[in-house]
């Protein structure tokens, strides 16, 4: 039976057996039930440990106080009483909420840090021993590919997990948690980790060159993301209010009765939290479905990436077109969590880091590098007149990006300003918060051009290269600034040229508008000579390779 089971696993999606098999054995599997069983235990105890001891006859209890008893508050903790037995009484609902708290947590970080690093780290062996490439010359699709690994790779990890649901639902049971919000949360942690494991597998194909450490790198930054998630977006009520929509990307926020718990209880989650004019500050599962469907959104784009890049790796992640359609929907939707606020400054500055970071993904994703772009000038050049090469600019994948990507910047800026009018907030801190999103736009251009003409470099390292030069080029005028003047808030032009420029302009507005003009204008002006003297170089090397081709034959 069990042969005929695997036989049929394997016509279904033979890369999920070729993980199984190299991965469900007997030792495997009693060290991960020992595993799970020895860490419910330790939990389980560790709780029990924060319950009141059983008094001593002629004990006084009177100044007895634990988080699980239920008298009046004394110094911020209710008061022991004792029962007829001569017990405490426990408010058993507030303990179990707690341990389905902590076990809910402990579910989130090990299946999307543990998942992400299995994933990486398995794709990365299989690059290392060459077998990546024999998985690309197998009629298996990519989705067979990428499904049975995200199934078999992390599946002991899914076991472990398996064995902790019966304690996860029997504490939320005894807590009275309903049950489809318990359901919810599951749905919301399994959409997760399947965005988190396919980002992984994507960042696993186009990140080769850093060897070993891609794994550590992307399993960090995963748990940093969710730490940092907990720690400084718990608080609705803080500076972070504009930051909201980060929260529909950690299943954390997602916890049932998270506010109700002992741990947790002076924390807002999502009161008063609206998108646009709906308001789902109360609506547990109309958020867990609008969680679930920015994951789908994310996931398909992701694997739009996958498909690119797996079949061929010299492949750009993202088509330019698509990156359009990601880029809209990202700033509509970002734009709706800060819809209504009147705080102008405090919107722009939150706004735009969230599509900042959406940008220089798509500036990794549809940037090609050298080779691709003169395969572009060289087929130009012999095929195509100067006209047609405008459309090849914004739709063709191997041209270069710096028009793609300036589109994608004004489809941003233009959300944001669209959340800016809305806003509540009168004539002159709009005008003045305009003036900073048109910065926002021009250094964004200036730095397309800069990032393109680095990966345009004839050294191997080119991606190493413009990373260092873009953040350079984003942080020296700021290092400039703090060393040479000794104060901050002076009106100097310098600090127009870095990224934190509209900040400034938006903290100084009344001193500062027409530097803020005139350095739009520089950044224009600057991103269009290097753009000019790169169209040169490109065409120069497209001809160069034409004649090379010509002589050959």
């Amino acid at each position: 039976m069990m042969d005929n089971l695997m036989n049929k696993l394997g016509d279904y999606n033979p890369q999920l057996l070729r993980e199984l098999k190299g991965r469900i054995k007997p030792r495997n599997i009693i060290l991960t039930i020992a595993i799970s069983l020895i860490s419910q235990f330790i939990l389980l105890m560790g709780f029990l440990a924060y319950l009141p001891n059983p008094p001593e006859p002629g004990e006084n209890i009177f100044n007895v106080s634990n988080r699980y008893c239920t008298g009046k508050l004394e110094y911020g903790r209710p008061q022991c009483l004792l029962d007829n037995y001569n017990n405490f009484i426990i408010n058993w609902e507030s303990w179990s909420l707690d341990l389905f708290t902590w076990v809910s947590i402990v579910f989130i970080f090990s299946l999307l840090v543990m998942g992400t690093y299995l994933l990486i780290n398995d794709l990365a062996s299989e690059e290392r021993r060459d077998t990546l490439n024999f998985l690309r010359l197998t009629p298996q699709t990519h989705q067979a590919i990428f499904t049975g690994k995200m199934m078999g790779v992390p599946i002991l990890l899914y076991f472990a997990v398996a064995l902790a649901i019966p304690l996860h639902l029997w504490s939320g049971f005894a807590a009275n948690i309903p049950f489809p919000l318990i359901l919810s949360f599951y749905g919301v942690l399994l959409a997760a980790c399947i965005c988190y494991y396919s980002a992984a597998l994507l960042f696993a194909l186009i990140s080769s060159w850093l060897g070993g450490f891609q794994s550590w790198l992307a399993s960090g930054a995963v748990l940093g993301f969710l730490a940092s998630c907990m720690n400084g977006l718990t608080h609705f009520n803080s500076a972070f209010v504009y930051l909201s929509f980060v929260r529909f990307f950690n299943p954390y926020f997602f916890i049932p009765y998270l506010r109700q718990s002992s741990k947790y209880n002076n924390w807002e989650i999502w009161q008063n939290f609206h998108w646009f004019s709906i308001k789902l500050g109360s609506q547990n599962l109309v958020l867990a479905i609008f969680a679930i469907f920015n994951f789908a959104v994310l996931n398909y784009f992701i694997w739009h990436g996958l498909q690119r890049c797996f079949r061929d790796p010299n492949n750009t992640m993202l088509a330019k077109r698509k990156s359009y359609v990601f880029m809209a929907y990202f700033a509509i939707v970002t734009a709706g969590c800060a819809y209504g606020y009147n705080e102008i400054a405090e919107n722009i500055v939150c706004l735009l880091f969230l599509n900042f970071c959406a940008f220089l993904y798509l500036i990794a994703a549809i940037t090609p590098h050298r080779q691709s772009l003169i395969d572009w000038a060289r087929y130009r050049h012999m095929n195509f007149k100067n006209g047609h090469s405008r459309k090849d600019l914004i739709s063709k994948d191997k041209s270069p990006a710096i028009v793609a990507l300036a589109i994608n910047a004004i489809i941003a800026i233009t959300c944001i300003s669209s959340a800016v009018i809305s806003s509540g907030a009168n004539l002159t801190n709009k005008a003045n918060g305009l003036i900073a999103l048109g910065l926002a736009l021009s250094l964004a251009i200036l730095y397309v051009v800069i990032v393109q003409i680095s990966l345009f470099m004839k050294t191997k390292h080119r991606v190493i290269a413009s990373i260092f030069i873009l953040g350079a080029v984003m942080i020296l005028p700021f290092i400039v600034v703090a060393v040479l003047f000794s104060n901050h808030n002076n009106d100097t032009f310098l600090w127009l040229f870095s990224a934190l420029a509209p900040i400034f302009l938006l903290s100084n507005y009344t001193k500062i508008t027409i530097e803020g003009f005139l350095a739009i204008v520089c950044h224009l002006a600057i991103a269009g000579f290097l753009m000019n003297q790169f169209m040169q170089r490109l065409r120069i090397a497209g001809e160069s390779q034409t004649k090379a081709m010509m002589v050959n034959k």
